[in-house]
């Protein structure tokens, strides 16, 4: 066996025992509770064979800004960011990788919205990661339209690999035909030195995929086949 599918197929394996995890993980929707933020214990597992990125997952909007909402429910965005955040973090440290959040709870990390990118653009980009995927939900005036969309820089390579691997990962995941992702020239993700992505997890102005997004099950399997991509990506890089 060739040592580039030898490294997938260890990955592969420690990923599908961790899945089981998000998809028995319980996080209340709407919840003041603030959950652990921090790197994961190194005793609380043997570390793996192969060498891992340390991760950093921004789940978008919190506090004042909810981001945006449910055509029918009225659901805000950034509670299934962080829902989504936190499942994607129980996956991927259970294979092993080291995960931190940039934010951990309901709040924003600063009174304005301004000062709260600034800290999240720095926790991504200065906390020697090696990795930063921010979760989103998306919205649009057309109600017709819907899936999973990821972004990077355009001319940034190393991102847009990263990019390809997840939204591959999302599509056979979901179960949905092919789809391209996308440049956008957003300020988290902006000139990064490492690679970075923004992933839209969904259209909350379709009817049919906010009821979807407002489920667990379905945020499970969100969490899943992104953390299916970053091992693909970590494999064929």
């Amino acid at each position: 066996m060739e040592k580039k599918n030898l490294r997938y197929y260890l990955l592969a394996v420690i990923l599908l025992a961790a899945v089981f995890l998000a998809l028995t993980m319980t996080v209340p929707l709407f919840s003041n509770h603030k959950s652990e933020n921090g790197t994961a214990d190194e005793g609380e597992s043997p570390a793996p064979e192969v060498s891992l990125p340390y991760i950093i997952i921004d789940p978008g909007h919190g506090g004042r800004d909810r981001g945006a909402s449910g055509a029918q429910t009225g659901t805000p965005e950034d509670v299934l960011n962080l829902d989504v955040a936190r499942r994607l973090k129980v996956i991927l440290e259970s294979a092993g990788f080291r995960v931190d959040l940039t934010r951990s709870d309901d709040n924003a990390l600063a009174p304005s919205k301004k000062e709260d990118m600034r800290i999240r653009r720095r926790i991504m980009h200065e906390s020697g990661a090696d990795l930063t995927v921010s979760i989103h939900m998306n919205k649009f005036s057309d109600s017709a339209v819907k899936g999973p969309m990821v972004f990077y820089t355009a001319g940034d390579e190393n991102s847009e690999q990263l990019a390809v691997c997840i939204m591959q990962s999302l599509c056979e995941g979901l179960g949905l035909p092919a789809r391209r992702v996308n440049t956008g020239d957003y300020y988290v993700i902006r000139d990064s030195s490492i690679p970075a992505v923004i992933v839209e997890c969904g259209f909350l102005s379709n009817p049919q995929e906010e009821k979807l997004l407002c489920t667990e099950e379905y945020r499970a399997t969100l969490a899943r086949c992104i953390a299916t991509g970053i091992v693909r990506w970590q494999t064929e890089k």
